[in-house]
C-alpha cells in the first residue's frame, strides 16, 4: 500500500498461490507465483512484467538461490538490493550478468540509508520517514494497517525462529523500541 502512494509499481514474487491472493485483497497488481508452473514460466513472467513496468531495482528479502533467479530476469544494468536472508547465503549469480550486463547485487540497510551522507541529511530522512510512517499507522486502512506481532530488540531473534520454524504467511514482526 505504500508504493503505490509515492506513484511506485511493485511486482511482488511470492512462492504460494495464497500469498498472491493475500497481496491482491491488499491492492497488489503485478504478482509473480515461483510455483505455478515450470521455473522458465514464472521467469518469462516476471521478466515480461519488469519489461513493461520499465523496472530497473528489486529488493530481495528471501536471498538463497531466488537471489540468482531475480538477477537473471533483471535487465542489463540492473540492481538487487538484498535486505534480508530468510533463505541465507546468495547463491546462483550468474557472473557474465555482472561483468558484461553490469548488473548489480548490492545491500540495503535502512538504518544506514538514513545516516548516509551525516546529520544534514539524516534529520530530513528521518522526518520524512517518521512522517510517512506515522500517516500509514493512524489511518484505519493506511499502508501499514496489517497485523502485526509485537516484539523487542532482546527477542526478535527468537520471536523470528519461532516464525521460520511454521508458516509465516501473513505474519509480520514490529520490533517496539
Amino acid at each position: 500500500k505504500l508504493a503505490p502512494s509515492q506513484s511506485i509499481e511493485v511486482i511482488s514474487v511470492v512462492r504460494r498461490e495464497e500469498q498472491k491472493e493475500l497481496l491482491e485483497k491488499l491492492g497488489a497488481k503485478h504478482v509473480v507465483v515461483t510455483t505455478s508452473g515450470e521455473e522458465d514460466s514464472w521467469k518469462e513472467e516476471l521478466k515480461a512484467k519488469i519489461d513493461d513496468l520499465g523496472a530497473t531495482a528489486a529488493f530481495d528479502a528471501v536471498s538463497g538461490d531466488m537471489t540468482g533467479h531475480i538477477m537473471d530476469c533483471m535487465p542489463a544494468k540492473g540492481t538487487v538490493y538484498i535486505y534480508g536472508g530468510l533463505a541465507g547465503r546468495v547463491r546462483n549469480i550468474d557472473p557474465t550478468d555482472l561483468i558484461y550486463r553490469k548488473k548489480r547485487l548490492d545491500a540495503f540497510f535502512l538504518t544506514s540509508w538514513i545516516k548516509e551522507g551525516g546529520p544534514l541529511k539524516t534529520v530530513p530522512r528521518m522526518y520524512s520517514a517518521g512522517k510517512t510512517v506515522n500517516s500509514g499507522l493512524k489511518t484505519p486502512h493506511g499502508w501499514c494497517c496489517s497485523q502485526f506481532q509485537d516484539t523487542t530488540m532482546e527477542k526478535a531473534h527468537e520471536d523470528i525462529m519461532k516464525l521460520l520454524d511454521g508458516a509465516a504467511t501473513g505474519k509480520k514482526l514490529r520490533i517496539r523500541f
